[in-house]
């Protein structure tokens, strides 16, 4: 190849590897993904006859449906002639078909396989199971949709290793008296051509992925700069397609709400408006749910025994809500109350102006608009935790970073369950991110030349700090910024601002409040200073000396070049904070809005259960006595093992995951899982490499040592709680799994090189070319003095072309690629999960199109 050519190539290297990667997408698709489609080519798409002979376990209805009468004899029965390896499903022209989210959220099903179990007076299914037998092969079962025409097209044994007219039985995997929408079977088929455009868009993602955090990516050399505008502007786009997610699933929840009521006689009632009634009662000033008693419910001694309750049942005693709780003759929510207080009621009152009585926010709104907020500050969070204790910080890192928080949250398990369970797991989860964000940006560092950072001022004053140092005045460098000797001044506004969301936990998810801890680990500068001064003296530490310092306590103020700058402060204002002084100032900008939440929220609980910390959780309506109910001592170690490292269990059919059995010594809560947390996202373990030093030292270079210890103390502390209180729950996770996350981002960043590494291997890769394409010079001059210019660069950067490239070229690839994979994993781990039947809200129920739909990506042989 002649230089010309390496020069077109490498200018234009951008354009070429996104024109393959095209090609590559276009082949994918149009070949691989539809194998089925040229293998088929030949089929002689001959059936034996055009309606199936029936086993004697289906009957045909008037319909056209078929209608499940024994399951151990429900098949249809086709042949093949060996032309075609596919059959077909054919569904009814007309039918009333089950799909409505009224009926998909139906709690009377099988558990097994999340099919809601029906009456033969009903209509057909759209979603069924079905498995495939011939002489040669059994299939596994495996679910179809009407609705999706992809997925009717099912795979069988190879033709060559049947002989001609192999019969086929395709067995209805339904209980008894469930109706299918099957209006026949038909082998000897050709697959016919389909192009999705969602799978094109996911190799897209994919192949964005691999561009972002490839080794050879440019952004490993391009550095954090929350100043940038093209940054922001990459965040913005980022933040609006996810608005764009968010604003398509409000939407459709609008679209689709009902009034999420189910009651079969004999049974409880189960009604998912917890908060939509909530808020309704709060409106018309009443602390219970305005819901009917039953009064034989009412006069029961033990309404809380499960037996009890289920002579009632048996006795026609009806409604007995599931869930809720019940409490001297009324029904009540245990749930916070904030979110019905800041979404559901606003809601109703705003629908009141259009329509009479106004509208019931559904649920699946609220949950969005909250995940939205945290996937927001969370990610504002992470940004800033980077570009203020490790300002080289690539984007490459900080792009990583950002979704490794996001994945290790579980908050994707809350975007598929939209029930009123994820309400206050979500709106915590954006509480404590936004109170965190605030937090972290109130203690701020001065500047080269000891002035506050200007984003803590306003914008009046940022002109005239410049260069001036801060002069000493009661305590505040502004009236809204308090200084603490050498430690980095801290913003009153940020301190209140934050303590007020991380209170406001106690009125959603009260574990969350815990978050709050985390305190001590942001301002322990602050606080160790206050204590010094402290022991020295009380009496000086409780007196403000004008232009003086006291003991430990640096007191200053930030002025400008002319007096005239610096705001007006009334005589009245001054005498309030010198008697307040900076440490009590700090104090109540703590307690202020922490008390201004908690004490409501107490006396909420104390006028409906006489107890400030009681919030009901004890009499709820469920599976169990809870007045009387201890989790087992000998249930907590499994129950902690399989909250961290519970192995997935394959299946050979999508989503090829499956739910995991967790026994447990004596009985106690559990809900379905898949896998561990530390199995769903294997990143999250780098926080063990904080047992090395190399790691611990450079966390505490960067001032993020002590924050990030008391991450995993944290999180660990919440899952104690949860283990003992809870039992095992995959919602719990979300307790403590954006702790440990929020860990892992800090020893990720710590383990890749910083920006600045990798530029300096890029000079030197291009230095090293230079001299490389200098060997062929004819003038002895020029090359002589040119080496000797590349030689000096080299020396610069303190190590030979040879040596440095080979220890720091790999050594970065290399932890670069082990990210990349541990990532990948976690991203594969997340989608896959998303899909598993048998999870609480499994997608097969709530959305059996989409299920379905990306189902079919995975049936291409």
């Amino acid at each position: 190849m002649n230089t010309f050519e390496h020069s077109f190539f490498y200018r234009h290297k951008t354009a070429i590897s996104v024109l393959l990667t095209g090609v590559v997408i276009f082949l994918l698709e149009c070949v691989v993904f539809n194998l089925p489609f040229w293998t088929t080519l030949g089929a002689s798409r001959d059936s034996s006859n055009a309606l199936n002979d029936l086993g004697p376990g289906l009957e045909r209805e008037a319909d056209g449906t078929l209608t499940v009468t024994d399951p151990t004899s429900a098949f249809l029965l086709t042949r093949s002639d060996g032309s075609s390896p596919y059959i077909r499903i054919d569904p009814t022209e007309t039918t009333f078909r089950f799909s409505s989210p009224a009926q998909v959220l139906d709690p009377k099903h099988d558990p097994q396989r999340d099919t809601p179990i029906r009456n033969a007076s009903q209509s057909a299914l759209e979603t069924f199971h079905v498995r495939v037998d011939t002489p040669v092969k059994t299939s596994p079962v495996r679910s179809v949709s009407a609705a999706v025409s992809d997925s009717l097209y099912l795979s069988i044994s190879n033709p060559s290793d049947a002989p001609q007219s192999t019969p086929i039985k395709v067995w209805i995997q339904e209980p008894i008296g469930t109706r299918v929408d099957i209006a026949a079977v038909h082998a000897n088929v050709h697959v016919p051509f389909h192009a999705d455009l969602g799978r094109v868009a996911a190799m897209i993602g994919i192949v964005v992925l691999l561009a972002l955090w490839l080794p050879s990516s440019r952004l490993w050399r391009m550095r954090l700069d929350t100043a940038n505008i093209r940054q922001r502007l990459a965040f913005g786009t980022f933040m609006a397609v996810m608005g764009a997610i968010t604003t398509l699933s409000i939407v459709r929840s609008l679209l689709s709400a009902n009034s999420s009521t189910f009651h079969d006689p004999g049974n409880y009632t189960y009604d998912f408006n917890q908060y939509g009634h909530l808020a309704d009662s709060l409106l018309h000033g009443r602390l219970s749910i305005d819901l009917p008693v039953p009064q034989a419910l009412n006069d029961t001694p033990n309404p809380y025994d499960p037996q009890v309750r289920e002579k009632l049942l048996d006795q026609g005693v009806t409604p007995i809500y599931w869930d809720y709780s019940f409490y001297h003759g009324h029904w009540y929510s245990y749930f916070g109350v904030l979110p019905a207080l800041l979404l559901f009621a606003p809601y109703r009152l705003i629908t009141s102006l259009f329509v009479p009585g106004g509208l019931m926010l559904p649920t699946g709104v609220a949950v969005a608009l909250l995940l939205f907020i945290f996937v927001l500050f969370g990610s504002l969070l992470v940004i800033r935790i980077l570009a203020t204790h490790n300002p080289q910080t690539s984007l490459a890192a900080t792009s990583m970073a950002i979704t490794l928080f996001l994945l290790g949250s579980q908050a994707g398990y809350l975007a598929f369950r939209i029930n009123f369970y994820s309400v206050p797991f979500a709106a915590s989860l954006a509480l404590s991110v936004l109170g965190l964000w605030f937090w972290l940006g109130a203690a701020q560092k001065l500047t080269s030349a000891g002035n506050t950072s200007p984003s803590m001022l306003p914008h009046r004053r940022r002109s005239a700090q410049t260069s001036v140092k801060p002069q000493k005045r009661n305590g505040f460098i502004h009236p809204h910024v308090i200084a603490f000797g050498d430690c980095a001044p801290v913003s009153v506004p940020h301190l209140a601002a934050g303590s007020l969301c991380l209170a406001a936990n106690f009125g959603c998810r009260p574990p969350f409040t815990l978050t709050a801890l985390l305190g001590f680990a942001i301002f322990w500068p602050q606080i160790r200073q206050i204590l010094r001064a402290q022991s020295h003296t009380i009496f000086q530490s409780a007196t403000m000396i004008p232009s003086t310092t006291k003991q430990g306590v640096s007191i200053s103020t930030q002025v400008g070049a002319k007096d005239s700058a610096r705001p007006r402060r009334t005589k009245s204002s001054v005498q309030a904070t010198n008697r307040l002084g900076p440490t009590g100032a700090a104090i109540c900008a703590i307690l202020l809005p922490a008390l201004t939440v908690v004490i409501p929220l107490c006396l909420y609980n104390m006028a409906r259960f006489g107890s400030p910390i009681n919030f009901g959780d004890r009499y709820q309506i469920t599976v169990t006595n809870l007045t009387h109910y201890r989790n087992a001592g000998e249930n907590l170690l499994p129950t902690l093992v399989y909250y961290l490292f519970l192995r997935p269990y394959g299946s050979q059919t999508f989503p090829f995951l499956s739910i995991n059995p967790t026994p447990l010594p004596s009985w106690s809560y559990t809900e379905p899982l898949v896998a561990g947390l530390f199995v769903l996202c294997p990143p999250l373990l780098l926080i063990v490499l904080l047992l090395i030093p190399c790691i611990r030292r450079r966390l505490r270079q960067s001032g993020l040592l002590r924050i990030v210890l008391s991450l995993p103390v944290l999180a660990l502390l919440l899952l104690l709680i949860d283990s003992v209180r809870g039992g095992l729950g995959w919602r719990y996770m979300i307790d403590f799994g954006w702790l440990f996350a929020l860990a892992a981002v800090a020893v990720m960043v710590a383990l890749l090189p910083d920006a600045q590494d990798g530029k300096r291997d890029a000079n030197i890769q291009a230095l090293r070319h230079i001299d490389n394409a200098l060997k062929g010079a004819t003038d002895p001059v020029h090359q002589t003095r040119r080496r000797g210019q590349i030689r000096l660069l080299f020396f610069v950067h303190d190590a030979s072309p040879h040596t440095r490239l080979r220890h720091i070229g790999w050594k970065s690839t290399f932890v670069r690629i082990v990210m990349l994979l541990l990532m990948l994993a976690s991203i594969v781990m997340a989608f896959l999960t998303i899909f598993v039947p048998g999870r609480e809200d499994a997608l097969i129920r709530t959305d059996p199109a989409l299920f379905q739909e990306v189902a079919s990506w995975f049936r291409i042989w």
